[in-house]
């Protein structure tokens, strides 16, 4: 009887541990109701999560895709450039585009003034330089831009003459030149003229 339930045991066991596989599709197969057509399983469905915007800091500058605004006329933009933020580009500068970026008379700006050539005695003039490189991309400088406004005995108030948008304010009558220099480059001649 021992041997019987022994062989039974083991029988058992060898039942028991046998793995049973099965393959399984690896995609739904189409469906055939009624034999008609074979019909398509249905697409799984799509789940949407909402992802809220991330909130800004106050006083730091946003990012991501959406560009920065244009700079106010009033507060001229960086190196000349009119996204208002420094250029990325590094190769060197071949031309300085010098103008008047705009007038301002009694604390206001004088609207269409850009490119000006005439203003009242009086008046602050505006100035700035883009730096462009062989493909007249914006490019950053090496130096500082250095500006020189002559003759200087109808400009005064000259805020800096070492920098991308100086201000000189209109003291005397006739015409001013100015133009800029960066990296052994000189701008083209911007001239105004100034009258009572």
């Amino acid at each position: 009887m021992r041997r019987i339930l022994l062989a039974f045991v083991v029988g058992a066991l060898g039942v028991a541990c046998h793995t049973i596989t099965e393959e399984l599709p690896s995609r739904p197969g189409p469906i055939n109701v009624g034999g008609g057509p074979p019909i398509a399983p249905p697409a799984p469905p799509v789940i949407v999560i909402p992802v809220p915007a991330p909130t800004p800091v106050v006083g730091e500058q946003p990012s991501g895709p959406n560009p920065a605004p244009n700079p106010a006329p009033n507060n001229p933009p960086p190196n000349g450039n009119p996204s208002g933020q420094i250029p990325t580009n590094t190769n060197p500068v071949v031309r300085l585009g010098a103008k008047v970026f705009f007038v301002e008379c009694n604390g206001r700006e004088v609207e269409g003034s850009e490119g000006a050539t005439q203003a009242p005695i009086g008046c602050r003039i505006h100035y700035d330089v883009t730096p462009k490189d062989a493909q007249n991309a914006h490019t950053q400088v090496r130096e500082v831009p250095r500006w020189t406004f002559s003759p200087a005995g109808i400009a005064g108030g000259v805020g800096s003459k070492t920098q991308f948008t100086p201000t000189i304010a209109a003291t005397g009558a006739g015409t001013l030149t100015a133009y800029c220099e960066a990296d052994g480059i000189r701008s083209n001649d911007v001239r105004i003229t100034f009258s009572r």
